[in-house]
């Protein structure tokens, strides 16, 4: 008895001769094609699609509609998977602890120098060290007009 990539298995009984000569049935030979295709792709991508995106691609580029349970099957078969990638961080922004009081009510305008000063604090995170650093922006309001 063959496999699906036509290897020979166990002895079944069956004659050595009687086993090269048969025809190949339609499906194990769309499962060979299928086969080809999945060591393909998974060459062109780079050894990263797991079985559903190896399946939407195969479908899509060869308008077929293989299901994704023949692809994953076939997959293991060959012992082709996914790696497995490390995820991106994503910054979560916080909310303020202490807001300030708004004394300012949006009025930057200024009588005279050094009236009205307005400040800003950011926060950085260094990569790799769980650090952080501030950067405080100072800046003085004043009429260009003045």
């Amino acid at each position: 008895m063959l496999d699906w990539r036509g290897h020979h298995k166990a002895d079944d009984g069956v004659d050595e001769v009687e086993r090269l000569h048969r025809p190949v049935p339609e499906q194990e030979a769309e499962n060979l094609k299928l086969a080809e295709l999945t060591k393909e792709y998974d060459e062109r991508f780079c050894r990263i699609l797991g079985y559903r995106r190896m399946t939407s691609w195969i479908n899509h580029f060869n308008h077929t509609n293989y299901s994704k349970n023949r692809i994953h099957r076939i997959m293991k078969k060959l012992g082709i998977h996914s790696a497995i990638r490390k995820n991106k961080k994503t910054y979560h922004s916080s909310k303020a602890e202490a807001t300030a009081e708004n004394k300012l009510r949006r009025d930057f305008n200024t009588g005279k120098p050094n009236e009205k000063w307005a400040t800003d604090v950011t926060e950085f995170k260094i990569p790799d060290t769980g650090k952080k650093l501030y950067l405080s922006a100072i800046t003085r309001l004043l009429n260009i007009n003045d």
